[in-house]
């Protein structure tokens, strides 16, 4: 429901937006990647380069940080294919 990616976001980006500034900069994207979606049992493995190609396509406007609209095409995603 969108009231639950809502939350999950709002805890995502509290746990995960070390400088508070309601982005997640690419080593706390890498971090949120690591630490929750890694550990899926459905999640594919990936390399750093794979990171950097993940972080792309994700970072729309290229402004080198993921913001809350982006994040939420990611979760959504996620959670379509879980």
């Amino acid at each position: 429901t969108p009231e639950k990616v809502e939350q999950t976001i709002d805890a995502i980006m509290e746990a995960y937006d070390r400088q508070g500034t309601g982005v997640l900069y690419k080593r706390d994207a890498k971090r949120f990647l690591d630490e929750v979606i890694k550990p899926m049992p459905s999640s594919v493995s990936y390399k750093d380069v794979e990171f950097d190609d993940w972080f792309s396509q994700y970072d729309n406007d290229y402004s080198g940080a993921i913001e809350r609209h982006e994040l939420v095409r990611f979760i959504m995603k996620v959670a379509l294919t879980q």
